[in-house]
């Protein structure tokens, strides 16, 4: 069944700012250059990174997923033009954000 209903679509919310997401080891490389665009780091850990903005996500995955969208809402608003989000643990309760994260940063052709 195709039905047209939330959650059931490829895309989601999708940000004016591209949506990027990286591993939490990842996160060491935003330093060694400079980003171009205007961007936002979403973090979950405590991580100091002095060349990017950063914001504190909620650890809890439900809290988490009740933010997740006025989150990216608000960094459009703020006019970021490019949202780097951790990607939280490969555990089930996080599975749900993990695919909220996949459809922000699809994009259609």
């Amino acid at each position: 069944m195709n039905e047209k209903v939330s959650g059931n679509l490829i895309n989601h919310y999708q940000p004016k700012a591209s949506v990027h997401s990286i591993k939490t080891s990842e996160i060491g490389n935003l330093t060694e250059e400079p980003l171009e665009a205007k961007s936002v780091l979403l973090l979950l850990s405590d991580i100091n990174i002095d060349n990017i903005q950063t914001y504190a996500m909620p650890r809890d995955p439900y809290k988490y997923g009740q933010i997740l969208y006025s989150t990216l809402r608000l960094m459009d608003d703020r006019n970021f033009e490019k949202i780097i989000i951790e990607l939280p643990p490969e555990k089930s309760d996080w599975y749900a954000i993990h695919d909220r994260i996949k459809k922000a940063s699809f994009k259609k052709l």
